[in-house]
C-alpha cells in the first residue's frame, strides 16, 4: 500500500493520467480514500483497501469495485483507467478499489461562463 501512497503523493495535479489525483488521505483502517477527475471530467472517490478489508460501509453510493493482484495493476489502473483482464478471486490477496460518488456536490466540475 505505501507504493500507491508514494506514487499518489507524487502525481497528484498530473493531469497526463486516466484519473487526475486530487486529494489523498489515509482512513483509519490502514487504506487510502482518494478524490480523482477521470479523464470525461468526473470526480470520484476510489477507496483503496487490502481485498481481505475492504467491507463497504457508509453513506457513499458505490459505482463500482475491482480487484487487483498487485499494487503496480492498481497505479496501471490510475494512468491508464484500464481494469486487467482477470480479477483475483475476492478471499485472496490483492488490494480492492471501491468506486463511489462524492457526497454533496463535490463531484461537480465547473467552468466559469466565457468572459466577452
Amino acid at each position: 500500500m505505501e507504493t500507491i501512497y508514494d506514487w499518489l503523493l507524487h502525481n497528484t495535479g498530473n493531469t497526463g493520467n486516466y484519473y487526475t489525483i486530487l486529494n489523498t488521505q489515509r482512513d483509519e483502517s490502514d487504506g487510502l480514500d482518494v478524490m480523482v477527475r477521470s479523464a470525461d471530467f468526473k470526480v470520484v472517490n476510489l477507496l483503496i483497501h487490502d481485498a481481505q478489508n475492504s467491507d463497504f460501509s457508509g453513506g457513499k453510493s458505490l459505482e463500482n469495485s475491482y480487484v487487483f493482484g498487485d499494487e503496480q495493476q492498481v497505479i496501471s489502473f490510475l494512468i491508464d483507467g484500464k481494469t486487467p483482464e482477470s480479477q483475483p478471486d475476492k478471499n485472496t490477496a490483492g488490494i480492492s478499489v471501491l468506486v463511489t460518488e462524492p457526497a454533496g456536490e463535490a463531484g461537480d466540475v465547473t467552468f466559469p461562463p466565457a468572459q466577452s
